[in-house]
C-alpha cells in the first residue's frame, strides 16, 4: 500500500490557524500521536480525510485561504519547491505536476489549447471523488505560489 509523507509544517500551519489537531486526527480516525511521529505517512485515503475535516473545521473561507497560502510553503514542500525554480507560470504548473504525484495521492493533468490552459484533478485511485476543499485548497495554493514566483498580480 503506498504511504505518502503529510509534511510536518502544515500540521504547524492547522495549529497556527486555529484547527484543534487531537480533534482533527480522532475525526479522522487516526491515532492521537499520528502528528508527532517523526514522519506522518498516510495512506491515500487517510490523507484526503484529513484534507477534508480539516476544510470541515476550519471556521470561514478565510482560514481556508490561509491555510492554502501559508508563506515560505515553497520551502517545505518537494513539489513547490522544484517548480518555484521554473522561470515561468506554465513551466511550474507542469513541473508541479509532475513531482505532487510523489507525495500527494493526486494526479494533475495539464491541457493547453491556445492561450488557455486547463488543469485537471484526480484522485488515486480514479474511483475515490476528492475531497472539494482539496480542490480549493490546490487552486488557492496555485494561484498564491504563481504570485509569488511570478511577482505577477494573478486572480
Amino acid at each position: 500500500m503506498i504511504r505518502y509523507n503529510f509534511e510536518r509544517q502544515f500540521i504547524e500551519v492547522f495549529r497556527q490557524n486555529g484547527l484543534d489537531l487531537g480533534l482533527l486526527l480522532r475525526r479522522c480516525s487516526l491515532p492521537e500521536d499520528m502528528f508527532g511521529r517523526a514522519n506522518v505517512l498516510l495512506t491515500g485515503e487517510e490523507y484526503f480525510r484529513v484534507v477534508e475535516q480539516a476544510g470541515q473545521m476550519a471556521s470561514s473561507e478565510k482560514v481556508v485561504l490561509s491555510i492554502a497560502s501559508a508563506e515560505h510553503v515553497e520551502t517545505f514542500i518537494p513539489a513547490s519547491f522544484m517548480a518555484y525554480c521554473c522561470d515561468c507560470g506554465l513551466n511550474f504548473l507542469r513541473r508541479f505536476a509532475e513531482y505532487d504525484k510523489l507525495v500527494a495521492p493526486v494526479r494533475i493533468h495539464i491541457e493547453e489549447t491556445g492561450d488557455e490552459v486547463s488543469l485537471t484533478l484526480k484522485a488515486v485511485p480514479d474511483s475515490r471523488q476528492l475531497p472539494a476543499v482539496m480542490v480549493e485548497f490546490k487552486m488557492a495554493y496555485w494561484v498564491n505560489m504563481l504570485r509569488n514566483a511570478t511577482g505577477h498580480n494573478i486572480c
